[in-house]
């Protein structure tokens, strides 16, 4: 069985894309439009994911409060943040151990590679 991991982004075209691209890497992809789909979705399921993907700019639920809800709640999670904000994408490269950037759009080995970094596997 595949590992499963949480994609959150309010762009139907992105998780689309994303979804495939995980699913070439060989993940299981549930997705969540927001961070409160995504908080409600992990409470379901007891953080059983192996990892999440965020955006940082959503409406409802943004991709920051989500990330607190994280720290707070399953703070080993790895997670991988995904934004087309290169400032944020910078402060955010060096936050925390288990934590990932990569900028929007982002190609199969670009999210492999930040997968692995947050995961702990190196570089591919």
């Amino acid at each position: 069985m595949a590992e499963r991991i949480l994609l959150v982004d309010d762009d139907p075209m992105m998780r689309t894309l994303a979804t495939r691209m995980l699913a070439a890497l060989g993940y299981d992809c549930e997705t969540a439009n927001d961070g409160g789909a995504a908080a409600e979705r992990l409470g379901q399921h007891g953080g059983g994911f192996r990892a999440v993907i965020t955006d940082l700019m959503m409406p409802g639920t943004p991709g920051g409060k989500l990330l607190a809800f994280l720290e707070e709640r399953f703070p080993q999670m790895p997670v991988v943040v995904a934004t087309g904000d290169v400032v944020a994408a910078d402060r955010l490269s060096h936050s925390k151990q288990g934590r990932a950037v990569v900028v929007k759009p982002f190609r199969l080995d670009e999210l492999q590679a930040g997968l692995s970094e947050a995961l702990g596997e190196g570089t591919p």
